[in-house]
């Protein structure tokens, strides 16, 4: 084993496997002259660095390893010595897997391409299936040695390429446990340069030596390594080559032929395709005996599908099947050979028909037996032409005067070389006509003469053939005859017959046909024998000149049919040129009807035009009223708004203006008062309404005006409602009193409550004088207190805001005292003006949501 030292980049001979660490390369060889040879590495320095981009890219990822030595096929094997490559041949699967390290580079890859690892040419080539089952710890890298990960790293692409499980990849099982047919189906779409190699290069995976013989073929190959596979194992699922999809396929002996042997063992690596999913059932209960082979086949002990092995067709079960379904087994067709012993015991012989398929089967009994036969490793050979009822035709030169063939159709059914007509019943229309078209030129005259041959099957014979017939014609001499094709088309129409034996003749030749029938290859044969006959030529009636020829024939022919086509046109035309002129007077019709249609519709188009312009000067005066209407809005609007100014200025005490622009004096304030309370507040929530904390409070049933002022906040309104004797211990319907809506004032509530409380001490008092016979008295300083006074001047609900317009219904009642005001001569009492303790709403006043 030759090893290259990574730093001098020399050849170092080791005998037996080397004790040294080294890493391998495992790559896709390119063109010749492009890998770097072991004889290049005699001249290393010479060498381009194209060639030795490998080499470099290796050792360099060597040395950074830790490695000293590397192992790379393309130049560490002398392939021009015969022993040192059936030595590297059988030793390679052990060399990788005693490497350290396995440096795969995908050549196809480029940087980035991580998503087409499993798209490799990698994976598609035969020897680097080995690589990938030896090495123990493999790197993978594209084509710039950037590293793409390793092999457990990558078993998903891995897997998606070879169809190698993953227990098996990543050593969880040992290569042993997989069968026979799963390690040839890993193999099934790979390819090799050499055919041979197809079979060395799994050598190493069956753990199997024999001698590479370059030349011998693919099939040989193949089947040594299998006989060398059978004499040390007892996995029958080599057997299992050919799976169909779980469809029973029937030998070729059901179509029509004797049965053919197909070999027992398989051709090839790639038959083994659909097996991946083999595996053996126990025990195997198939005795193949390879060392016993006899006449050319090999003993087996197997169990039949039938009672027993007397039947033509049958199968023969193995003991493996599919690992999705435990209960089937793989069973492998066979024919039996009536005719052959061989010399085991007597053992009937066996063939496995060709082109058939292994199924898959209910697992037979316990009961079956073992019988032992003998099955045909022979492949009977390809035959020349495999399709059935292939009928031809065979012309035979010299023709008669040296005529030669200028023209065939179909063109591609003409063999030139062989001279032969071919055609099949299965593809071919019993109407078909074969044409050949022959030419010469006879020595006396200037223009080549042609003659026409057809061919073609006319009846079924009574053997369940079909019988052919042949017609010859005189042909157009001129230049431009007429394509065969075109013949072809009209050959039906001419009226032509013909027969297996027929004459030609006029003054210039006398030819005649003859076609016999012939066998070969077991195929039906037609001989057409063309001949000379000059006295034939005398004894028959001569063709006299200016005599349609079938070129001229097929030219009427064409021209009649070409006149019939256009008569027939022509009448097409008059059948539609009559449609035509009734769909034209029926137009008309419609074209008069439409036209009255349109005069009444134009009419009423014109007084809806008159209507429309009325309605115009209508809107019109519409909208110079509309205009006055605005106009004297506006003026209203200013006037409103100068009034809510001029209310800013006029002070507290002053009149009270309630509606648009209407003032009252303060005796006219108890009319206002006495409207209904609850109407009034309502009339002042709808148009004026409390804004708390962004939301609108709701009117409740029971809300009096006094109330109304305390959540304005409005403390001469407050003053005006208790003057005139609102109660102050009134609730709404919520249960709310003047208090609690005075909390939630937007003005200053502590004022209000203040007003609100020396009220009620007022109050109190009152009742106390009340109480001591001092009405009278308080009667009369009440009208001495406003006759001296002049009533305050309210604005309601504030200043810059526009108030509802309220009627006035009822007469003024006498004024009442005001509350704050102290009696003439009365001394306030302290105790009595004290603010008596608040109480807590129960609840805030309602919200409109």
């Amino acid at each position: 084993m030759r090893l290259v030292n990574v730093e001098s980049l020399r050849l170092e001979l080791f005998y037996g496997d080397p004790t040294e660490p080294y890493a391998v390369l495992s790559h896709t060889w390119g063109k010749e002259d492009e890998e770097l040879s072991f004889q290049n590495m005699q001249h290393l320095e010479a060498q381009d660095t194209a060639r030795r981009a490998k080499l470099d890219g290796t050792c360099a990822q060597a040395r950074k390893d830790g490695f000293k030595y590397v192992w790379i096929d393309t130049c560490c094997i002398d392939k021009t010595n015969a022993v040192e490559l059936s030595e590297a041949i059988t030793s390679m699967f052990r060399w990788y897997k005693k490497s350290r390290m396995c440096y795969t580079i995908l050549s196809d890859i480029g940087e980035g391409q991580t998503d087409r690892i499993s798209k490799s040419r990698w994976f598609t080539r035969g020897w680097t299936l080995q690589e990938l089952l030896a090495s123990p710890r493999m790197t993978f890298f594209d084509s710039t040695w950037k590293v793409l990960g390793t092999k457990p790293s990558l078993s998903g692409p891995i897997m998606a390429a070879t169809q190698i499980p993953h227990y098996i990849l990543t050593g969880i099982a040992s290569l042993d446990s997989a069968s026979i047919a799963q390690k040839f189906s890993w193999a099934s779409t790979r390819t090799t340069t050499r055919p041979e190699d197809m079979a060395y290069c799994l050598l190493g995976i069956f753990n199997i030596v024999i001698p590479p013989l370059y030349g011998e073929g693919l099939t040989a190959a193949f089947e040594r390594l299998q006989e060398a596979i059978m004499r040390n194992t007892h996995d029958d699922s080599i057997l299992a080559w050919g799976l169909a999809d779980g469809s029973d396929v029937q030998p070729s002996k059901d179509k029509g032929l004797p049965a053919v042997s197909g070999g027992i063992l398989a051709a090839s690596p790639s038959v083994f395709k659909g097996c991946g999913d083999i595996i053996q059932r126990g025990q195997t209960e198939t005795r193949i005996r390879v060392s016993e082979t006899i006449w050319g086949t090999i003993p087996i002990s197997i169990c039949f599908q039938a009672d027993d092995n007397t039947s033509t067709f049958t199968h023969g079960y193995l003991s493996c099947g599919p690992r999705r379904d435990p209960s089937k087994v793989i069973a492998v067709p066979l024919v039996r050979c009536s005719e052959e012993t061989g010399g085991f015991r007597g053992s009937p012989v066996f063939l496995r028909p060709r082109d058939s398929n292994t199924v898959c089967l209910v697992k037979p009994g316990p009961n079956r037996t073992l019988e032992a036969i003998l099955a045909r490793k022979d492949r009977a050979p390809d035959p020349v032409h495999t399709e059935l009822k292939s009928y031809w035709f065979y012309l035979p030169g010299p023709y008669p005067l040296n005529t030669g063939i200028e023209e065939v159709y179909p063109a591609q059914s003409y063999e030139e070389e062989t001279a032969m007509i071919r055609t099949s019943s299965d593809s071919v229309d019993k109407s078909a006509v074969f044409l050949i078209r022959f030419s010469y030129k006879p020595p006396t005259m200037s223009r080549v003469q042609r003659y026409l041959l057809g061919l073609e099957f006319y009846k079924e014979s009574a053997l369940g053939g079909r019988l052919p017939r042949a017609s010859l014609y005189f042909d157009d001499p001129s230049d431009r005859p007429v394509p065969l094709s075109k013949v072809s088309e009209m050959w039906s129409s001419l009226s032509l017959s013909g027969t297996s034996e027929i004459h030609l003749s006029n003054e210039l030749m006398a030819i005649e046909v003859r076609v016999s029938e012939d066998k070969i290859a077991g195929q039906p044969l037609w001989v057409v024998k063309l001949d000379e006959n000059n006295k034939h030529r005398r004894s028959i009636r001569l063709i006299p000149r200016g005599w349609p020829n079938i070129s001229d024939q097929i030219r009427l022919r064409t021209q009649g049919i070409a006149l019939l086509q256009h008569l027939r046109e022509g009448a097409a035309l008059t059948d539609q040129f009559d449609r035509l002129e009734s769909d034209r007077e029926r137009v008309i019709q419609e074209e008069s009807t439409i036209l009255r249609d349109l005069s009444t519709v134009r009419a009423k188009i014109k007084a809806l035009e008159v209507e429309a312009q009325r309605l115009e000067d209508g809107l019109k005066v519409i909208d110079q009223e509309r205009t006055k209407v605005a106009d004297s809005i506006d003026n209203y609007n200013t006037v409103i708004h100068k009034f809510a100014e001029t209310q800013k200025t006029i002070p507290p005490d002053g009149w009270l203006s309630v509606g648009r622009g209407t003032k009252y004096h303060g005796y006219e304030w108890e009319r206002v008062r006495r409207l209904e309370n609850e109407g009034i507040v309502a009339h002042m929530m709808k148009f004026h309404p409390l804004i708390r904390e962004g939301k609108k409070l709701v009117w409740v049933p029971g809300m009096t005006l006094l109330m109304y002022a305390a959540a304005t906040g409005h403390k001469f309104l407050v003053n005006m409602a208790l003057s005139y004797d609102d109660d102050i211990e009134a609730k709404d319907a919520d249960g709310q009193t003047v208090f609690d809506w005075a909390r939630f004032s937007d003005g200053d509530p502590s004022a209000v409550i203040s007003i609100l409380d020396e009220h009620r001490s007022q109050k109190d008092q009152s009742n106390a004088v009340e109480n001591q016979d001092t009405k009278p008295r308080i009667v009369e300083e009440e009208k001495r207190v406003l006759q001296s006074r002049r009533p305050p001047r309210l604005s309601i609900p504030g200043p810059g805001r526009s108030s509802p317009h309220l009627p006035l219904d009822s007469p003024p009642p006498s004024p009442r005292k005001v509350v704050g005001e102290k009696p003439p001569g009365q001394a306030q009492d302290p105790q009595a003006t004290a603010r008596p303790p608040s109480r807590k709403p129960k609840s805030a006043p309602r919200l409109h949501t």
